[in-house]
């Protein structure tokens, strides 16, 4: 289907945002479970959401998925050439663009809302992290102290070193301003230009273990993320990134992703599908309703900007796909 015949498409559940006290419901949606998704989910248009397979084999096309209504039902889309058996780290969606950067350095391109793909040499480094804010794709690297960035996602790239290794950057609209939070330690950074970077105050934590962007999620001045250092924190900074401290009362024990939305901060455990909320920005945290298919090891979640969470997960060989509704 086409972006232009989205207007026809049926798009559930879209009252105003609001705030979803309890947490989502979730409900299983309809996927191919014979593949492992989750390797990065984009949303392209009001209603229609995207999202690539791994595990796949060196010279097999690498399999996406579309959802055209919300995230309730999943076809096949285009495949992404994969000569070299690179696995996808992330999927992110800009400029009319999607860009599936792949484990390697290079990245599947697809200018038609992943209905075709080509295949692009892109960076010179492996990337840890991808952003797109500002009009920039962004990358950053836990192994190099560099973060590169490119309008289009292929040209023109520009990269820069940083004070220390980034495991993770994030845009911080409130503060015009990047956070970059250091690879296994507790240095963080902001930027504004992502070539000037100022020292902030140190993460609460003996180091920063287990941080990935997918951990990292921000409303106004409130940046919350979750990492591991003997105990598993929620570390929140109620300024834009220039102070920080931790909570440790999760219920959960190991953490794959960290989001916002109607007016809650989500985190999501790769063990039994828990969920965890907090109506406070990150202060206090307790059980949300749990996912409704699968022990994912992994979960990739988005928020619709409405009332919807779409949610593609995996577990050894197969996948699963939810929708929550708050």
């Amino acid at each position: 289907m086409s972006l232009a015949s989205l207007a026809g498409a049926r798009i559930p559940h879209a009252p105003p945002p609001h705030l979803c006290s309890e947490g989502p419901v979730w409900q299983a949606a309809t996927i191919d479970n014979s593949l492992r998704w989750g390797a990065g989910l984009a949303k392209i248009a009001r209603g229609k959401w995207i999202s690539t397979a791994t595990g796949i084999g060196a010279g097999t096309a690498i399999p996406t998925a579309i959802s055209v209504d919300n995230g309730e039902n999943w076809t096949p889309g285009g495949t992404i050439p994969n000569p070299t058996g690179q696995n996808p780290f992330f999927l992110k969606f800009g400029i009319g663009r999607l860009l599936c950067y792949m484990s390697g350095g290079s990245a599947g391109i697809s200018d038609d809302g992943g209905a075709t793909w080509s295949r692009n040499a892109v960076l010179g480094f492996v990337a840890t992290g991808l952003e797109f804010a500002q009009g920039l794709f962004v990358w950053c690297s836990s192994a190099s102290s560099l973060v590169a960035r490119s309008a289009d996602g292929i040209t023109g790239l520009v990269t820069n070193a940083t004070p220390v290794a980034f495991a993770a950057i994030k845009w911080v609209p409130a503060k015009s301003w990047w956070i970059g939070i250091e690879q296994n330690g507790v240095s963080t950074y902001t930027s504004p230009d992502l070539t000037t970077w100022t020292q902030r105050g140190d993460l609460p934590v003996s180091e920063g273990f287990g941080l990935s962007g997918y951990k990292i999620a921000v409303n106004g001045l409130t940046v919350v993320m979750s990492l591991a250092s003997g105990v598993l924190y929620a570390i929140r900074s109620a300024d834009g990134g220039e102070t920080w401290a931790a909570t440790s009362n999760l219920v959960t024990t190991s953490v794959t992703q960290v989001r916002y939305g109607n007016g809650i901060f989500l985190i999501w455990s790769n063990l039994g599908g828990d969920v965890q909320k907090s109506l406070d920005d990150g202060n206090t945290w307790s059980a949300s309703d749990p996912m409704t298919t699968g022990v994912s090891e992994q979960w990739y979640v988005e928020w619709d900007g409405l009332n919807t969470w779409v949610a593609l997960g995996a577990t050894g060989s197969t996948g699963d796909a939810n929708l929550g509704i708050c």
